[in-house]
Parts: structure tokens; C-alpha cells; sequence
């Protein structure tokens, strides 16, 4: 692709330096014109051949699986396929601890896709920056703000009365417990970091650093060194009057402040099987690993078994459809920051919010969204869309950054009354993203009992790198450092801690040194007495593998054996290994809606699916709000509740609101049929 790119170039430029002069006209054809013609008609041809066969490819990778993480940088090998490096072990997404840095995370070398694009992200470290509040400047970022520090822990007399109560507010932050501090969430911040990915306009960057990118990667690629660079595909955008728009692909990592609650049962850990043989972990201790990866259950529906010693939930298979990450990517903008506001849609039709509102609510299309509705003309049915064909990690913004490549597209229709084709054209500007991890964080990022000096900024300048003068490493109290900096983060007093792993002494500003330890982000912090191990980082990253068909296949046959007991229904003879077991059933039940035969849209009945936990909710006296089944070209967003004066499965299930309605449109009655 790049020496045909190099080629149609250099072909462009012959073509129209190779141009003669205008002369006098003459009635006679210069054959040099004819030639010029043919050759700028095959360059046209063959520029809209490369669109096409870039769409191509970005076809079939939108087929092969989800938007996510695709690949890490190999560096062990052993005689299983798991043995090798995968994208979890022995980390997930390489993502490290930099806990010596004030706001500093690190990510290792992936492949990512994201819509269909193929990438590869260097290793890099990135910073606890978000989006800027306040202006829409392209690429404007600033500081996400430390939680403050609980006031009845400044209030203490002495340092050590301010480790105990500290001490509270993190065994209530691990247990959930309001309890033991009813105000503990205020001072436990989670963070939500993302890759964001975007086509920008050739027209306004420097093309020469994109083809000396292309070059690096594949000089390296055929000679089979690796060295962790990055790489981003450049395509041709589109080819106007002969001229071909160039796009370059462009990602960064930001990260965004949850304002919504966040509770630690609304995780649940994903099984990377070949991650766990590769550790030799079980499960438990593969759940209280760097190496686990999470993702997070229904909107609004944490999970009932939450377990404090692993910190997250158990989530049973089950239908979803508007996750609590949904909720939050809806929060995070897209290229044009949070002031953006835009609201719309293509092709006439208004995009609103896909969670259960009983008003329509008009999504903000400039913020991060997977699912939309859209109101059917006519019947006034809804229609919940999904960003992406089968992608279900898939998440855009549009934008109206000058930087980013537009992308048009005609929409015709023949008009009978005029006998004419009335074409409307559609520009739109997209960023895409994916979760990377949520991190939480904590008071210690901003206590300082023994008020010690923080130089910030630049650490290789002045003041900040005068906290080490003629080598004081810190580590007795004779050469203590002078202060902390950003890249120094290191205020905990080392007494919080059951082991003071790193500690380092450090002068207050009295010149007394005070032995302290790292302040800044672990995926599990250390052991503290009285609390145990915390978990502060969820990596959250989807895979590129997970939307794959067969890959779906194997996840289906890895729950059949691991889940023997629960499962047995569905194998075709019963193992002799679970036919002494009474497994619990735990799935589903199975409900439909009423026949209706109202037109439009004709004869047909929806699907709903409740999980244990909605029975659970519906039987303590509580609205469940549910999607149906896709009938008819539309469904309906349904709030049940519970009949108690009928019998469990016989019309006990009633539907209170349809569509927001006390009805639904299309003449389903308000009773919900048991199936299965």
C-alpha cells in the first residue's frame, strides 16, 4: 500500500508538471493533451480502487471482532500457545504501576482495533489530564483534581491518630460500608482513562512525518525487529475532480472524573482462562492479580453478591443492554470538550437517550454513546441502534474540529410529484474511544501529615529538581531528600503500611526527616493492618477477539465445563462427573408480551428476559425497567412490576409503563406471558 501510494504520487506530479504551457488554440488535438487525460482519468480510477480496497480491509476487521485490544509485544515463549504472552499476561495491556509518580500511569506496546482500524500503540506513560471544562480548543486538557482529605483526620492531634482514623476510611472504602464512615465516598474518586482515536485531515498535518512513520514500521516488519514504535495507517479519505484527501489516524489517552456513583459490586471479573494456566493461578488468586481484567454489569444494577476481600461482584450470565459503562462513556466528550453540546441526527431522525427514561430525553451526540433511540415515523414505535454493525465496545463522538477528516455522504430519493431526485448531502466528524481502566483515587494522594515541601513542574528543572542535593537518595535520614516532586511522590507516612516497601526519608520544612513511603497509584496497594490489600485499578479494556464468532463459540463450551453442575441440561449425555450433583439452576425465565394484530406493523409479540436478580427486584415490590425483542422493526422499553395478587408466572408480571405510555402504541395488553 505505501509504494502504491509513493507511486500514485509521483505519477500526480508528472501528470500535471508534465503540462505544457497554454498555447494558441488550434483546431488540432495535441496528442500530449490525450495522453495527460488518460493518465489523470487512471489515476483517478486508481485512487477510488485504493478507497475501496481500504474499505475493504476495514470491513472485514469490523466482522473479525469487537473494537478493543488485539495484541501485546511478545517477550516470553513456552510449549503451549498460552505459554506465550497474551494480551492479559503477565499483565493486562501491560498497564503498570508508577507509584512513585504524583500522576503518572503507564500502558505497554498493543495492537488495538478500533471501527475497524488496525493500530499499534506505543508504550508510553500518560497523565491523570482530562479534557478541558472550560474551551473547546483542539487537543485542550488540563488536571483531573486530588480528592481532599477527610476533615475529622486533619483534625487529629498527631500523626499517628491520623493514620488510624485513615485507617477507617479505607476499611469503609474496601467493605462499602457507610457504617464505619458514612461520608467515605466523597473522598474515593473513580477515574475512567481512555484511548481516544480519530482520521485527521491531511490538509492541516505534516504528511512527512506520516510516510517516515509508515517507512520505520516496514523496515522493521521485514527485517523482524521489534522495538515497541507505533504505528497508525494512512488512508485516502475520498477523491474529488481527481484529487485525492488524505487521512491520518490519531490517537491519544485521557482519562475523565466519574461524577455518577460507582459502586465496586458493579464489577465482575472476566475469566481469561489462558492467563490463569499461563500464572498457575485459581481463580481467586487470579481475581486479586494485576493480571485480571473486569468489565461492568447492567445500568443501575450492581451486583447482590459483592465479595470485599476480592473487591468487585459476581454477575451471571444474563441479556444487557445499557451497561453502567455506557453511563459513564456518556459522560466523557468527544475532540471538542465538555462545553460541546449537539443533539440531532442523520437522515431526519433524532437520536435520544437509550437508558429507560419515560421522556424522551435528545442524546448528546458530542459525548461518547454506543446505543441511541430513534422514533419511528408513523407508528411512533422505537428503535434502539447500536454504533457498529456487531461491535459492542464501540463508542463515538462527533466533533466539529477543523483537524479531523470529514466524512460525506449523499442521500437520494426520487420525488414522483416532480419527477426529480431530491438529494440532501450529510458531513459529519467522528472520535471514537475505548476504556482502558478505572482507577480510584484516594485521600493519599493528598495528604501530607508531615507537611513536607511538593515542588511542581518540569522535575529536570529548577525547583524542582533540587530536592536531591550531592547524592541524597533518601535512604537514611542523614542524605533525606529535600522535598517531593512529581516524579519523588512520596508523603505516606511508612507507618500506615504493615511493610514499608520503598521508603524513603524526607526533610519537613524544620529540616526534621521523616521516614514516608510512595503516595501514588498500585493496582492493589499494600497490605494496611486492620484493612488488608486494596484494590485501586479495574482494568476495563475490552478485546478485539471477544466479538469474533468463534471465539464466542469457545467462551460458550468454556462456561459448559467450567459450570458443569449448573449446566447439564445442555450437554447431550450427562458426564458421570456432575450426575451426583443437584446443580443450581440459575438462568432466566422466559416472557412474552401479547399477540397484537394491529397495522402497522402487523401480527407479532416481543421477548423479555428476566434475570434472577429483576425477579428478585420485581418480588421486593420494585419497578424493572427492560427492553423487548426487536419485532416488527421496532421494540418497546417496558416498566414491570409485580401483580401480588396472582399466582407466581400466571399474569403475575404486568407491565406499568409502555414506551413511557401507560399503553403501548401497537395493542399489547399489560400482562406478561411465562415461556420458559
Amino acid at each position: 500500500m505505501i509504494a502504491i501510494a509513493i507511486s500514485l504520487a509521483c505519477l500526480l506530479h508528472y501528470t500535471y508538471s508534465a503540462t505544457p504551457a497554454p498555447t494558441t488554440p488550434t483546431t488540432t488535438v495535441n496528442p500530449l493533451d490525450v495522453q495527460m487525460g488518460d493518465i489523470r482519468q487512471t489515476v483517478e480510477g486508481l485512487s477510488r480502487q485504493m478507497v475501496m480496497q481500504q474499505l475493504g480491509v476495514e470491513e472485514r476487521i469490523r466482522s473479525d471482532g469487537d473494537s478493543g485490544i488485539k495484541q501485546k509485544l511478545v517477550t516470553t515463549r513456552g510449549t503451549k500457545p498460552y505459554l506465550n504472552d497474551i494480551i492479559s499476561s503477565p499483565k493486562i495491556a501491560d498497564l503498570s504501576d508508577s507509584w512513585t509518580k504524583g500522576r503518572l500511569l503507564s500502558i505497554g506496546t498493543n495492537v488495538f482495533v478500533m471501527n475497524g482500524v488496525e493500530f499499534r500503540l506505543h508504550s508510553q506513560n500518560f497523565k491523570l489530564n482530562m479534557p478541558s471544562r472550560t474551551s473547546k480548543d483542539w487537543h485542550k486538557v488540563e488536571e483531573i483534581p486530588f480528592p481532599e482529605v477527610p476533615h475529622s483526620v486533619l483534625s487529629k492531634h498527631n500523626v499517628s491518630e491520623q493514620i488510624e482514623d485513615m485507617r477507617e476510611y479505607f476499611r469503609a472504602f474496601k467493605n462499602q460500608d457507610t457504617k464505619i464512615r458514612s461520608d467515605y465516598s466523597r473522598y474515593f474518586k473513580p477515574v475512567l482513562c481512555y484511548l481516544e482515536g480519530a482520521w485527521l485531515d491531511g490538509a492541516a498535518h505534516d504528511q512527512r512525518r506520516w510516510l517516515g512513520e509508515a517507512y520505520t514500521t516496514e523496515f522493521f516488519a521485514s527485517d523482524g525487529q521489534e522495538t515497541g514504535h507505533a504505528f497508525n495507517p494512512t488512508k485516502i479519505m475520498r477523491v474529488v475532480n481527481g484529487t485525492a484527501f488524505y487521512a491520518h489516524w490519531n490517537t491519544r489517552i485521557l482519562c475523565h472524573p466519574i461524577k455518577q456513583e460507582v459502586k465496586l459490586a458493579s464489577f465482575y471479573v472476566k475469566d481469561d482462562l489462558a492467563a490463569r494456566l499461563s500464572g498457575k493461578q485459581s481463580m481467586y488468586d487470579f481475581s486479586k492479580s494485576s493480571t485480571a481484567r473486569f468489565d461492568l454489569g447492567e445500568f443501575g444494577r450492581p451486583s447482590r453478591h459483592f465479595s470485599a476481600d476480592l473487591g468487585f461482584g459476581k454477575q451471571d450470565p444474563t441479556f444487557t443492554q445499557y451497561t453502567t459503562m455506557d453511563a459513564i462513556m456518556e459522560e466523557i466528550p468527544g475532540a471538542d470538550n465538555y462545553p460541546a453540546h449537539t443533539t440531532g441526527g442523520a437522515f431526519g431522525l433524532t437520536a435520544y437517550n437509550a437508558h429507560f427514561a419515560r421522556n424522551n430525553t435528545e442524546l448528546n451526540l458530542a459525548r461518547y454513546h454506543h446505543w441511541y433511540r430513534v422514533l419511528q415515523k408513523g407508528a411512533m414505535g422505537t428503535t434502539v441502534i447500536n454504533r457498529g454493525y456487531a461491535d459492542r465496545t464501540l463508542w463515538v463522538a462527533s466533533t466539529t474540529q477543523d483537524k479531523v477528516a470529514p466524512m460525506t455522504y449523499k442521500d437520494c430519493h426520487y420525488d414522483r410529484n416532480t419527477h426529480k431526485q431530491n438529494c440532501t448531502e450529510y458531513v459529519a466528524k467522528y472520535t471514537y474511544a475505548l476504556p482502558l481502566e478505572i482507577v480510584w483515587m484516594t485521600p493519599l494522594l493528598s495528604w501530607n501529615p508531615y507537611n513536607l515541601q511538593h515542588f511542581p513542574g518540569d522535575t529536570h528543572k529548577s525547583p524542582a529538581n533540587t530536592i536531591h542535593p550531592h547524592g541524597h537518595d533518601g535512604r537514611t535520614p542523614a542524605k533525606a531528600w529535600l522535598g517531593t516532586n512529581e516524579d519523588s511522590f512520596c508523603r505516606t507516612p511508612a507507618e500506615f503500611f504493615t511493610h514499608a516497601s520503598g521508603q524513603r526519608y524526607v526533610n519537613d520544612r524544620s529540616g526534621h526527616a521523616h521516614k514516608v513511603v510512595p503516595s501514588g497509584f498500585q493496582t492493589i496497594l499494600r497490605e494496611i493492618p486492620t484493612v488488608g490489600n486494596v484494590r485501586l485499578r479495574y482494568p476495563v479494556v475490552p478485546t478485539h477477539q471477544e466479538g469474533n464468532a468463534i471465539y464466542k463459540e469457545l467462551e460458550a463450551l468454556k462456561d459448559l465445563v467450567m459450570n458443569m453442575a449448573v449446566n447439564t441440561r445442555y450437554f447431550h449425555t450427562k458426564p458421570d462427573a456432575v450426575k451426583s450433583i443437584a446443580g443450581g439452576d440459575v438462568r432466566e425465565e422466559h416472557y412474552t408480551t401479547s399477540s397484537t394484530s394491529v397495522t402497522p406493523p402487523g401480527s407479532h409479540i416481543h421477548d423479555i428476559f428476566l434475570s434472577q436478580d429483576d425477579i428478585a427486584d420485581l418480588e421486593a415490590g420494585k419497578r424493572v425497567a427492560v427492553y423487548t425483542s426487536l419485532n416488527n422493526g421496532h421494540q418497546h422499553v417496558l416498566e414491570i412490576y409485580a401483580e401480588k395478587a396472582n399466582h407466581y408466572r400466571l399474569g403475575h408480571y404486568r407491565i406499568g409503563l409502555c414506551d413511557g405510555q401507560l399503553s403501548c402504541w401497537d395493542g399489547h395488553n399489560n400482562v406478561l406471558y411465562y415461556t420458559s
